[in-house]
């Protein structure tokens, strides 16, 4: 039942899918491969044509449709079944899934921010025309996705998707009519109160092809709609948060941790997104009047060097730098879009077309990221559904003793592969430890030493610390050891560290992928393994440890901590007597700052990511893969005189591989090709 409803739903994104058909002549030259070749197979010479990533999802598909076929054939029994099952539980409805949302091809940019902070205005300057009505008051719990088409209409859906309603339009003043009517909870039908997604067509140049503009209710109203943000985010390809830069900063650090939790919690399942890449506008610098201080408290009479926009800048450095261990200053634009829709020239509008820029050199980066997503899913699923077949017709060569001894020696290989894996695994939990340990030491023995004090407390482009009045040099040298310790988090000496890391288990990761490499040609007589291909099984992972914000651990761990500064200290006079205090406050920070809770806070972050990906391998990929080798293993033991008797059946499957193998190789090829250029 569920496989024919997954089967419905991908036919029909299929036809929703815009030039997605490729001519017959794409495939000439598959059907030639010829059946009987040397003991191991190899694909044939790969193609020298640069491909786009339309194009290359227009292969994928075409790949997807052949192990679809492949899957659904009569050949294919029960026995390979219960072996595809074994390596990948519930196969079919994964597979289908996947290829779904291949074919829904949508590149998400994900627009959010707090009501009142500007984001439909910014909506409607990315469409160029004003189809979306500002409101102070939070919407319902609703997604509008915005898709560029020449025609003018406007889609319905439930949260499963189901079409509830559509309705093409003519003009611009009838779409904005329908928008609200199904976007303002007090206007929405009855009928229609079950609506999750809106869809809305129109030209829209910055989302030409497969790039959809989603527009997300506004985070910290209320829990259902920040779930509903939750849900989504993983999906997007850039992420842009607009913040009111009138309200004290406008950032609110408890809202970006809780994102951030999410991205964490959801990395392996997010091809595109990329949180180095985050976009933050910061809306409304028209208003922020230099005249006015942030505070009304004139408390000794002090005039602030700095201007209130200065200020207000700082400080949301500052807010983002602690809510945000990706913090790039370059990413962080100033902006009003009020100024943008009255078409001024000035700073605060050649920001936004910097922003504009940057908001198209990353969608068209991470098309790329998408397309070798579902390959190397592609790659891994189509390894495991031909491997029983292929071990198969490697039997009808073998007569029963032999065949009886390679298995034996297979057993024996594959038993030896499962204490590999336990020890492998015991031996990156100590070194994970171990690399904990050597960054707390490293970063505790930065904070205590000379020029860790002085690169903290007077960083490069900063005011130096004895310029800073007496009433703000408390916050400030928090603000800057908190800035501090995420700039050595992410210096290039963590970063050797990481790498170390990374390689560490990427050897122990191909070390078990040699061996099992070396059980399965001998089963199949297929070397999967492609000249000049880095990818030798469907194992490779996509471990990503350079990815880890070790600095937002951190970040929880001293805000707590340093809460007690907050405190009076007294009258101050002339930089010397400031110096001496930032000192003071900096010692009395460190005091409350211990080696183990460092490592502990390193373990939180580090720790708990390493130790994923070593979840992932050695207990959930490589279990499955062995799994999945013992049972055709014994099956071709007990099912030799049987296989033999359906040697035609699986001379049949074998042309279906072999076209498939022809397909995949060729675009791994011209992939890799593409992207070393």
């Amino acid at each position: 039942m569920e496989k024919n409803k997954l089967t419905r739903r991908v036919k029909d994104t299929e036809n929703d899918v815009k030039n997605m058909a490729i001519s017959e002549s794409d495939c000439e030259g598959r059907e030639s491969l010829t059946e009987k070749n040397a003991d191991t197979w190899r694909v044939p010479t790969r193609s020298t044509t640069k491909t786009s990533p339309d194009e290359q999802i227009k292969r994928l598909r075409i790949m997807f449709e052949s192990v679809e076929d492949m899957l659904n054939s009569p050949e294919y029994d029960k026995d390979l079944q219960d072996e595809l099952s074994a390596a990948c539980p519930n196969y079919m409805t994964v597979f289908l899934t996947s290829k779904r949302d291949l074919l829904r091809n949508d590149c998400g940019i994900v627009v959010t921010g707090e009501t009142s902070a500007g984001k439909t205005t910014l909506i409607n300057q990315l469409v160029k025309k004003k189809v979306f009505v500002t409101s102070n008051l939070a919407a319902t719990g609703t997604i509008t996705r915005i898709r560029d088409s020449e025609k003018m209409a406007v889609k319905c859906y439930t949260k499963d998707e189901t079409l509830k309603k559509e309705e093409e339009v003519q003009d611009v003043k009838k779409l904005r009519s329908v928008i609200k009517g199904l976007t303002d909870i007090s206007k929405i039908p009855e009928d229609l109160k079950d609506i999750y997604y809106v869809d809305v067509y129109l030209p829209v140049a910055i989302s030409k092809g497969n790039v959809v503009i989603v527009d997300t209710p506004g985070i910290g109203e209320n829990e259902k709609l920040d779930n509903i943000l939750m849900d989504f985010l993983p999906h997007a390809v850039s992420f842009v948060f607009i913040v009111n830069a009138k309200n004290a900063g406008g950032i609110h650090e408890d809202r970006l941790s809780k994102i951030l939790k999410t991205i964490m919690d959801n990395r392996e399942n997010m091809p595109c997104f990329d949180p180095r890449e985050v976009m933050f506008l910061t809306n409304q610098w028209d208003i922020i009047d230099n005249d006015d201080p942030l505070s009304d408290d004139d408390e000794d009479d002090e005039i602030e060097e700095d201007d209130q926009q200065t200020q207000t800048w700082k400080l949301i450095q500052s807010k983002l730098s602690k809510g945000w261990g990706w913090f790039n200053v370059e990413n962080v634009f100033r902006i009003s879009l009020k100024q943008v829709e009255k078409g001024v020239s000035n700073f605060f509008t050649d920001e936004y077309r910097r922003f504009e820029t940057l908001l198209k050199e990353t969608i068209h980066k991470n098309e790329n990221k998408r397309v070798e997503f579902y390959y190397r899913f592609l790659k891994d699923f189509i390894r495991n559904a031909e491997r029983g077949t292929l071990a198969r017709l490697k039997l009808l060569e073998r007569s029963e003793d032999e065949q009886q001894r390679i298995m034996d020696q297979n057993n024996a290989k594959i038993r030896d592969l499962e204490l590999k894996c336990k020890q492998s695994k015991k031996e990156l939990e100590i070194y994970k430890t171990e690399i904990t340990s050597q960054l707390a030491e490293k970063l505790y023995a930065y904070l205590y030493s000379s020029h860790g004090r002085e690169e903290i407390l007077n960083p490069p482009g900063e005011t130096k610390i004895w310029d800073v009045s007496y009433r703000s040099v408390g916050q400030e040298v928090q603000s800057r050891l908190q800035s501090g310790i995420n700039r050595w988090c992410d210096g290039q000496e963590v970063k050797s560290i990481i790498e170390d890391a990374d390689t560490k288990i990427r050897l122990s990761v191909n070390d078990i992928e040699s061996k099992l490499l070396e059980i399965e040609i001998e089963m199949t007589g297929l070397d999967p393994r492609v000249e000049g291909s880095r990818v030798i099984l469907g194992l490779g992972l996509s471990l990503g440890l350079l990815f880890l914000p070790f600095s937002i651990v951190l970040t929880f761990v001293f805000a707590v901590v340093f809460a007690p500064l907050y405190i009076a200290w007294g009258w101050v006079i002339g930089s010397a007597g400031v110096r001496k205090k930032a000192d003071e406050i900096y010692d009395e920070c460190l005091g409350k700052i211990s080696k183990l809770e460092l490592q502990e806070s390193f373990e939180n972050s580090f720790g708990v990511e390493y130790g994923k990906v070593i979840i992932r391998i050695f207990e959930e990929s490589v279990p499955k893969v062995i799994e999945s080798l013992l049972i055709t293993n014994k099956k071709l033991l007990v099912e030799h005189k049987a296989i033999k008797q359906k040697s035609e059946s699986f001379m049949r499957l074998k042309g279906k591989i072999q076209k498939i193998q022809t397909a995949t190789e060729n675009f791994e090829r011209d992939f890799e090709r593409l992207h070393c250029l």
